[in-house]
């Protein structure tokens, strides 16, 4: 039998099983019946006192049988709301003795109060929407809203169902309301309903009698001198009325019994409405830049809730585009905008915001190309320590040869007179030292027969400052040291996180840096941190996070006319500690979170660097000082780190693809540099400064070798990427295929 046969006929079985089952088993399926839900409210009075005050209850046909009663058809019954009134106000109607209503036909006892408490013609009557029903509450089906009393005559023969015209009033303090009592009543012998405004009935407050009676036309007049609630009822006895003519009955009226239900109206007394409107809106005064902008505005109420404002530009009255929400366009200059909310009791709220509009005028142009060329040109002519010769080996330019002779010379003089560790007593001094030679082309390892990276990172890390700290990491990057040393990347990493200092300025901000001393966390070592920790944002979430928040707080920190104030003047250094910081990360340094405005001109770090520059390329300290060597060298590392952040969107200053370990080993001949062994950055790193010729003085086949290889070396190619991933995917669709080949061969 083939396999296809085998599985038609155990499907017909399966479907045959199923219907049978169906007919044998008497299973039928019907849609479940629709229970009708009805809101409705139930107040339950005594004689003398509420049971139950109007309470609001959901209600259904729900099963009977727990409550001493045969369950009933169709909608939901008044006993039903009785019930759920009961339980909801905590009265169990399932115990006798606090509730009983028979078979279901009438109500005998609620709370105690109970049929024949005064004499054979008391008991349990209700009304549905202030009228009266011949149906028993097991019969008296219930619409959506209706209101439900349920109220115990001491003699039903003359007792009338009283109830208000109002049965909620909202008021002032002091300020007066109305209400009309009436009565009806129905005798049991079948005489029509009678209906009557009740006089000379006394006002109960809270249960207690006042001096309040309603008058010949069963009305009141009533005021309150306090804020609350007040739950107004009233009382009449029968000797206090003109009775019908009783002399036919057999029973003597008892002239102390009560001829009137208790009627019921909930008054809340509130305080008088002196407050008004309270306005909420963004709008702050300020000064803006752009004409078109938006803005929220509402306005709530204390008693009203919420209002809608009236919004005006001026004399023009604006619409929100949503509730809201508003658009609007300035006109340069001061614009007033004008909202004004107003309550039910005439209380105004109102608010003015002044927004002028000046249109910011850009940056002043500038090119940082062409300020790159001019500051290199100064640094060619003027290097002379190694930060100049670290700049200038990005241009595969040697540094100063007779520099280079000096460190030598007192290297050698003063590791023979004080050692190396004391030579270099100053931590950052034998950085600065490994990058240099790293930088020039030699090898750290071994300089001049010791080892100085082995020497640095075998030191105590807890003996380095902030920027001992800094440095160090820096350098092991710069250099790409490896080994087993004391000193790890990690461990300088952990250090500098937890130097950081987070806390909330006076204005409420967030302010998270380092500082080189004291609390307050300062530029330049903040942006040096971030330099030093930039490489390890993407791997690293604790870095990412602290980075992140480092950035803001730069931002934040900024001024209008986009520098810093640091260590009491305007410096151009921490602009340009800054633009290496955030380069390192990707990061516009004329972007918009580091774009300010003073006077209407906007400004940015590179704008704010170039308002230092001096003459030939040159920068200084302050604008008020003369041109300065170190401003200028660190200026132009900063330009550097600008043109080519323009071309690769990243660029960390301190980085490289140097090899340390690799490099060749310094050595003299003569007691002088040998020339046909004095290595270049070339030999090692090509050229990182992005279109720039810095040639200007080299032979013109080295000049033609150095343009052709302008660009830093790249680490990957997306060549390869792509063929990896195009071979994993058909090693992938491969696999698929043999599989199922395999299973269709089984």
């Amino acid at each position: 039998m083939s396999k296809k046969i085998r599985v038609n006929i155990l499907s017909f079985m399966l479907s045959f099983i199923f219907v049978v089952s169906q007919i044998f088993t008497g299973v039928t399926v019907k849609a479940e019946e629709v229970q009708k839900n009805l809101k409705v409210k139930v107040r339950i009075e005594a004689n003398d006192r509420t049971i139950i005050p109007e309470t609001e209850v959901e209600v259904s046909n729900f099963d009977l049988k727990p409550y001493n009663c045969d369950n009933l058809q169709g909608d939901p019954k008044a006993i039903h709301a009785i019930i759920r009134a009961l339980e909801k106000n905590g009265l169990n109607p399932k115990d006798k003795e606090k509730f009983d209503f028979g078979s279901g036909m009438y109500i005998s006892k609620v709370d105690g109060v109970a049929q024949g408490s005064f004499g054979s013609l008391d008991g349990w009557g209700y009304y549905i929407n202030d009228s009266y029903t011949d149906k028993y509450v097991s019969q008296q089906d219930l619409l959506q809203g209706d209101s439900i009393v349920l109220f115990f005559m001491e003699n039903y023969a003359y007792a009338r169902y009283g109830f208000f015209d109002k049965k909620s009033v909202n008021v002032k303090v002091g300020e007066e309301f109305t209400l009309e009592l009436t009565g009806k009543y129905f005798f049991s012998t079948g005489i029509p309903k009678v209906v009557k405004l009740i006089d000379n009935a006394k006002i109960l407050v809270n249960d207690a009698i006042s001096s309040y009676v309603t008058d010949e036309n069963g009305k009141v007049t009533m005021s309150f001198d306090k804020p609350g609630t007040y739950i107004i009822s009233a009382d009449k006895k029968v000797n206090e009325c003109d009775p019908l003519d009783y002399s036919k009955r057999n029973k003597p009226l008892k002239y102390t019994d009560r001829m009137l239900s208790r009627a019921y109206s909930k008054v809340v007394v509130e305080l008088p409405d002196t407050n008004a409107p309270i306005i909420d809106t963004d709008l702050t005064n300020k000064k803006v830049q752009t004409p078109n902008f938006q803005f929220k505005v509402s306005a709530k109420d204390d008693i009203d809730g919420n209002i809608i404002p009236a919004v005006k530009l001026g004399d023009k009255i604006l619409e929100p585009s949503e509730p809201g929400i508003y658009n609007v366009t300035l006109n340069k200059g001061k614009n007033s905008i004008y909202i004004e909310a107003i309550d039910k009791a005439f209380n105004k709220a109102f608010k003015e915001i002044i927004i002028e509009y000046n249109e910011v005028l850009p940056p002043a142009s500038y090119d940082i190309k062409k300020e790159v060329e001019d500051t290199l040109k100064y640094m060619k002519l003027n290097n002379g320590d190694e930060w100049d010769a670290l700049s200038l080996s990005k241009f595969n330019i040697k540094g100063n040869k007779e520099y280079l002779n000096s460190v030598v010379k007192d290297f050698k003089q003063g590791v023979k007179e004080y050692g190396l560790s004391d030579y270099f007593y100053k931590d950052t001094d034998l950085e600065k030292m490994i990058i240099y030679l790293v930088s020039q082309g030699y090898n750290p390892y071994n300089f001049l027969g010791y080892d100085l990276v082995k020497e640095l990172y075998n030191r105590d890390i807890e003996e380095f400052n902030m920027f001992a700290q800094i440095f160090a990491l820096i350098t092991f990057d710069y250099a790409n040291i490896k080994g087993d040393y004391k000193i790890t990347r990690d461990g300088l990493i952990d250090k500098l996180l937890e130097a950081k200092s987070t806390y909330i300025d006076e204005n409420g901000n967030k302010v998270v840096g380092w500082t080189f001393f004291g609390d307050t966390v300062d530029i330049d070592t903040t942006a040096a941190v971030i330099s030093a920790l930039s490489n390890y944002y993407d791997t690293n979430s604790k870095v990412k996070e602290t980075l992140d928040d480092s950035v803001n707080t730069l931002s934040l920190l900024q001024k209008g006319n986009g520098g810093y104030e640091a260590w009491g003047s305007y410096a151009s250094e921490s602009v340009s500690f800054t633009i290496l910081a955030l380069t390192s990360l990707g990061i516009d340094p004329e972007g918009k979170l580091f774009t300010k405005n003073e006077d209407d001109i906007s400004n940015n770090l590179v704008s704010a660097l170039l308002s230092f520059k001096g003459s030939d390329g040159k920068f200084k300290h302050t604008k008020a000082d003369e041109d300065n060597a170190m401003s200028t060298e660190q200026a132009f590392r900063a330009l550097i780190a600008i043109n080519e952040f323009k071309v690769k969107g990243r660029y960390n200053y301190y980085s490289s693809e140097i090899q340390a370990r690799d490099l060749p080993i310094y050595y003299e001949k003569d007691n002088s540099l040998s020339e046909d062994n004095n290595p270049t950055q070339q030999n090692n790193s090509k050229s990182e400064a992005a279109n720039i010729d810095s040639t200007e003085n080299i032979d013109k086949g080295e000049k033609e070798n150095i343009k052709s290889n302008n660009n830093l070396p790249k680490t990957g190619s997306s060549a390869n990427i792509n063929l990896v991933v195009l071979l994993g995917i058909s090693s992938i669709a491969a696999g698929c295929f043999f599989i199922g080949k395999r299973k269709m061969a089984k």
